[in-house]
């Protein structure tokens, strides 16, 4: 069966798919299939001490620091928010790694 190359198939590379899949493993934690615990920490000297004190959990870690998403909300800041930190301006919590369970 001949096709044309308006006609042909696609085929799945598995390009998309790898992409994905490295994706999938990010947001898990690894290929085990073990979920990891979220990093969170604590805000310190950002916008002239408006966020001091709140807690934010990392989204990822860039060149400059961190991004990360509010968890709670203080002034015009709203739980949900995200921002851009540096890397002095996020206090990460010491996580007990020995405790099982979410």
């Amino acid at each position: 069966m001949s096709h044309s190359k308006a006609q042909r198939p696609l085929l799945h590379s598995g390009a998309v798919k790898g992409v994905e899949n490295e994706c999938h493993r990010l947001r898990t934690g690894c290929e085990a299939g073990v979920r990891k615990r979220p990093i969170v920490g604590t805000i310190a000297g950002v916008f002239g001490g408006a966020l001091d004190g709140i807690r934010a959990q990392l989204i990822r870690r860039t060149t400059l620091g961190y991004t990360v998403e509010l968890l709670e909300a203080k002034g015009a800041w709203k739980k949900g928010d995200i921002l851009p930190l540096s890397v002095a301006e996020l206090h990460i919590d010491r996580q007990d790694t020995t405790k099982k369970g979410p």
